[in-house]
């Protein structure tokens, strides 16, 4: 068994660039068999399939989305954050990530994403543990 520990800060920041620490946050899960997936969209690839391994039960699943070329005509540099949709489960409700995010806990069976985004392509990354 591996451990891994999620660790959240929300900080705050003055108009002096001043930070401060509002809440912190830590979770450690016990995982089986951590998985890390990656896929390369664009928004021609409709909605993408990435394929989530059968018989592991996950305890948290975190997804995130990048742009993986400077793109000047809408001022976004290689790594920013990419808006995407995901559809969770089988279900057909999308749910929109305008900044490329989402971490929660709970199982995950089947996991589709999209972009409108269709310049270049974005990478997505999901960390399942």
């Amino acid at each position: 068994m591996e451990y891994h520990r999620i660790h959240f800060e929300l900080l705050t920041r003055d108009g002096a660039a001043v930070e401060r620490l509002l809440e912190k946050f830590e979770k450690e899960y016990g995982v089986q068999e951590p998985q890390r997936l990656t896929k390369n969209i664009t928004q021609s690839d409709n909605l993408v399939d990435i394929p989530i391994p059968n018989g592991i039960e996950f305890k948290y699943v975190i997804i995130l989305a990048s742009y993986k070329e400077n793109d000047t005509a809408i001022s976004v540099k290689a790594s920013d954050p990419a808006p995407i949709k995901v559809r969770l489960n089988g279900t057909s409700d999308e749910i929109e990530l305008s900044e490329g995010f989402l971490a929660w806990t709970g199982s995950l069976s089947s996991l589709r994403v999209s972009t409108e985004y269709a310049t270049n392509k974005i990478r997505v990354e999901v960390y399942l543990g």
